[in-house]
């Protein structure tokens, strides 16, 4: 290991630890799980990097959900290679549980070899007029009273200029509705130009709009996409909006026991949903007592968007069969590949086990496909799925 920790310093990327694996796929399949890690390997940490410098000032950012993050500007030191003006603080709770200010000196690590944070105050060194830091009440964007959630504090206001170009991005993602060729930097331009505030404006773009901003081919292109998106479930729509505690395995919850995006905003949120826990359902509750946030629901149904979601098939041609999938399909992303096999009747798996029947792979798939032939697991390509599901009609 301290050979490793040495040599770290000299490879062309951040290591923060070494796993030691047991290189023997059976074994590792004898092996198995344990509750928090694979029982055949075990991981080493090394001791984070360390430097000295001042904190001269803390600044309030807001994201995509609307989480206000307090976040050290630093005098900047070089660290792991690397310049570091800033250093992150998680939460409220962190600034006054570190009684963090401005003129501290500060010891600052990175966190995984990768995020700076503050892991000392020296506070013999305090100045004697560094004051508490003022925890603030309303965003420090849009003035809107901010939710006060324990240790963290967010906005409520989907309008919140702030979060306009992550919550954009998010949208058109491929966790979201899927618009390719939609990425952060055509969307910082259509901000700039004025033609979309909410995920609903991009449903009413023109190639005439489009045109002198990226050119008339690809305004063509993402017009047919943003078209194309329309045809999207309604877990992957609940995922697009960003509702906080609602990632891709609530969103499918969501979405199955409601079945349609109406009945989820006339819902009684109150209500207990089977498999969504009491955090999520209190932030789908925030989420969509807010006024702004039922206005963009309401515009992407007049957008044409109308998702709906069926229980999970019990029946299907793949019931009992379970799959892993790896690698970039052709045709299908992750998320429409996992869809279309549990429409069908099938389970989608992480891991790869001796359980597992198929493995799905597609371009790159790395080690789960020589793994699944070594433990006799047929490995299927695309086409090969969609002839499995194809037996189902």
């Amino acid at each position: 290991m301290e050979s490793y920790g040495r040599a770290r310093s000299d490879w062309p990327f951040p290591v923060d630890g070494v796993v030691i694996n047991v290189n023997d796929v059976l074994a590792q399949a004898e092996l198995g799980l344990g509750t928090d890690a694979p029982r055949w390997a075990v991981a080493y940490k090394f001791p984070p990097d360390q430097t000295k410098t001042r904190v001269t000032a803390i600044v309030w950012q807001v994201g995509r959900t609307g989480l206000v993050t307090p976040v050290a500007e630093v005098e900047p030191i070089t660290l792991g290679g690397a310049t570091v003006a800033r250093a992150t603080l998680h939460n409220r709770a962190q600034v006054q549980r570190l009684d963090l200010r401005v003129g501290d000196e500060v010891t600052i690590e990175k966190a995984g070899e990768i995020v700076p944070q503050i892991a000392e105050i020296l506070r013999d060194r305090r100045p004697s007029d560094a004051a508490p830091v003022e925890i603030p009440t309303v965003c420090p964007q849009c003035g809107e009273p901010l939710s006060d959630d324990g240790p963290t504090l967010r906005c409520l206001n989907a309008d919140c200029p702030a979060q306009l170009s992550r919550r954009l991005a998010h949208f058109v993602s491929d966790a979201g509705v899927g618009v390719h060729g939609l990425g952060p930097a055509t969307i910082s331009t259509l901000l700039a130009a004025g033609l979309v505030s909410e995920p609903a404006d991009l449903y009413a773009l023109t190639v005439a709009q489009l045109t002198p901003l990226v050119g008339a081919k690809v305004a063509e292109k993402l017009v047919a996409a943003v078209a194309e998106s329309r045809d999207v479930s309604l877990e992957r729509l609940i995922t697009a909006v960003g509702i906080p505690r609602i990632g891709p395995a609530a969103a499918r919850v969501v979405a199955t026991h409601f079945g349609s995006l109406e009945a989820v905003m006339r819902s009684d949120t109150e209500a207990h949903i089977e498999g969504l826990s009491g955090t999520a359902r209190a932030e789908l509750r925030a989420y969509l007592a807010f006024e702004a946030n039922r206005r963009q629901l309401e515009r992407l149904l007049a957008a044409g968007l109308d998702p709906r979601q069926t229980k999970p098939t019990t029946g299907g041609v793949l019931a009992g069969r379970s799959f892993v999938l790896t690698g970039r399909l052709a045709s299908l992303t992750r998320t429409d590949a996992r869809a279309l096999i549990e429409a069908a009747g099938g389970e989608v798996r992480d891991e790869l086990t001796r359980q597992v029947d198929f493995v799905v792979a597609g371009e790159n798939p790395g080690a789960k496909a020589e793994n699944a032939k070594l433990l006799g697991i047929p490995v299927l390509d695309e086409a090969a799925l969609r002839s499995l599901l194809s037996a189902q009609r």
